[in-house]
């Protein structure tokens, strides 16, 4: 039986996975998405320690993972927090990930 990890990932959860199956490692095929630019990303020395935050504004990026972590839903978030937007959640989100690895690019940075 080939266990060669697919070029895509399973349509089914982990947990369903076949236990013949389940020694697949994860690698990197040259397929992956590129993330793309942060353009909802920035840095300012001066405020919030210079941390990644929104759109300038001083919440932080880890304030907003924080956020979908905490409310089941988008729009409860959007009732407390109005000014926030869907795309700042999937550029978070995005950031995150990317920042796991150490790989950020096409962040605005402000001096």
């Amino acid at each position: 039986m080939d266990t060669r990890m697919p070029h895509s990932f399973p349509a089914t959860p982990i947990s369903a996975i076949p236990a013949a199956a389940s020694n697949w490692r994860f690698r990197y095929t040259g397929n992956m998405p590129q993330t793309g630019t942060f353009d909802r990303i920035t840095f300012e020395p001066a405020k919030c320690g210079g941390k990644p935050c929104i759109r300038g504004m001083r919440i932080t990026v880890r304030r907003v993972l924080e956020l979908l972590v905490a409310y089941p839903h988008r729009e409860d978030i959007l009732k407390d927090y109005p000014f926030l937007e869907e795309e700042d959640f999937q550029q978070a989100l995005r950031y995150a990930a990317v920042t796991v690895d150490d790989e950020v690019s096409g962040i605005n940075r402000v001096a």
